[in-house]
């Protein structure tokens, strides 16, 4: 019959509770990530929200590699374990902590390499592509900056694909950034937009 679906308070524990040495805590993430490549079953939205809280904090470590640990567990869990309501969850949590400032340095580039791990859907997308273009426009993090516009075209070429209206306000943004006077912002929202209108097949 196959194991039991997984509540994600077990794991939870273990993300909380193993010991506080950086080696453990490595290892245990590279655990678990493979533990879900060949778990069978999906997480429910509660087993989800345990595991992605853990995990966004450790995406704010000092470490590297640690960083990288956290990505690579939230990349397996987003990609082949969330519903569309635990993507929404994702999407939100990782929006309010772009939109909050709360992730400088470092961490941005795991932040926005996060967002791209969520694939297009309706709910997603239009909460991607109605907030990070004024979040690019702002960015300062010449590393980050490809990387939050990587992660926004494919949303937008959902939305345009999908015949869902963009805001004008959001228009007016991709056309103002596109003659930027700042080339890392001007080549990023180029792109952007370059790279959506190629996944149309319009280029």
């Amino acid at each position: 019959e196959g194991s039991p679906p997984l509540s994600g308070i077990c794991i939870t524990r273990w993300l909380y509770h193993s010991p506080f040495l950086l080696f453990s805590r490595l290892i245990l993430y590279l655990v678990i990530s493979d533990f879900f490549l060949v778990y069978p079953h999906s997480l429910d939205s509660d087993g989800f929200r345990r595991i992605l809280t853990p995990t966004l904090n450790c995406a704010k470590s000092a470490n590297a590699t640690v960083r990288s640990a956290s990505l690579a567990l939230f990349k397996v869990v987003v990609e082949k374990k969330a519903s569309d309501d635990s993507k929404e969850l994702a999407v939100n949590e990782l929006l309010n902590f772009a939109k909050a400032g709360k992730s400088v340095g470092p961490d941005r580039q795991i932040l926005y390499s996060m967002l791209g791990y969520l694939s297009p859907s309706e709910a997603v997308s239009k909460a991607i592509v109605t907030t990070v273009p004024a979040l690019l426009a702002k960015e300062t993090n010449e590393a980050a900056t490809p990387l939050l516009a990587l992660a926004l075209a494919p949303h937008l070429a959902y939305l345009l694909k999908e015949n869902i209206p963009i805001p004008t306000d959001i228009i007016s943004i991709l056309s103002k950034e596109m003659q930027s006077s700042k080339p890392v912002i001007r080549k990023a929202f180029v792109s952007l937009v370059g790279n959506a209108l190629w996944q149309l097949g319009m280029l």
